[in-house]
């Protein structure tokens, strides 16, 4: 009964609501975010975790969640679900809620215009003014807070001038 995780995952080559939701042995997803993208068999294009759950008994977890969501499944021996992110959420936290050590799901607020963006949908994001878009990862691993707290104010001040 070990510990793992629970994520949901989306390729951006899929159709729109299909989403991977399967599991892992470690703690974060990028790892299995990686392997999955190098798998020959799987869909082209790159694997985003749009969340994922650290729970008990990782191998009951997902038995149980694929179960649950066995009506939504696209193919019986795929762990791919057509559902919209948002009722996954939902149903991961209240069917796991008994195993969840961790959540790492996205607050679902269904009055918010952007949640889908807010949910992991990468399209939107690159599409997005986000400040994320314009700050390379590296850069901001090694940003202290000061620093951090000036790109408000920077990108403020960058989309007045470009108006």
């Amino acid at each position: 009964m070990p510990d793992g995780i629970i994520y949901i995952a989306r390729n951006n080559s899929n159709p729109e609501n299909h989403y991977k939701i399967g599991k892992s042995y470690k703690a974060d997803p990028i790892h299995r975010m990686r392997e999955l993208t190098s798998e020959t068999t799987n869909y082209e294009g790159e694997y985003q975790a749009t969340g994922y759950v650290l729970v008990s008994d990782v191998d009951n977890c997902e038995r149980i969640i694929h179960k649950s969501l066995s009506s939504n499944r696209i193919h019986q021996r795929r762990e791919f679900f057509n559902i919209h992110l948002n009722e996954a959420i939902k149903s991961i936290r209240s069917i796991l809620k008994d195993h969840i050590i961790k959540d790492e799901l996205y607050e679902i607020d269904n009055n918010d215009a952007n949640s889908d963006l807010e949910y992991g949908d990468y399209r939107l994001f690159n599409e997005s003014n986000s400040i994320l878009r314009f700050v390379n990862i590296d850069e901001l691993q090694s940003l202290n807070f000061f620093q951090v707290c000036k790109f408000p104010i920077h990108y403020i001040f960058i989309a007045w001038k470009l108006n």
